[in-house]
């Protein structure tokens, strides 16, 4: 299931930025972002589960991601501005 969340969001943030703005996501190679995604898993009849979006936030209340992983912003600092991305908790979903 994990693999299939990975997979729609990478295709979200690849339909968002398909067109230029307004209409999408410019590039702007110096842009860092944070994103929150709500998202349900429904459990359908064949007893699969389906992840279904719910919304994506611009600007996220990260209050709990930062009370249960105390190292949260210190991660995504690394991941946004020092291009550091050795540590096994952040995972790539672009390609």
């Amino acid at each position: 299931i994990e693999q299939r969340i990975f997979e729609m969001f990478r295709e979200i943030f690849h339909c968002a930025t398909i067109e230029e703005p307004p209409f999408g996501i410019g590039s702007c190679l110096s842009s860092r972002a944070l994103y929150a995604a709500d998202l349900i898993l429904e459990l359908k009849h064949n007893n699969k589960i389906q992840p279904k979006l719910l919304e994506i936030n611009f600007a996220p209340d990260c209050q709990h991601a930062c009370t249960s992983y105390p190292t949260f912003y210190n991660q995504v600092f690394n991941v946004l501005f020092r291009d550091l991305i050795d540590d096994e908790d952040i995972v790539d979903i672009s390609s």
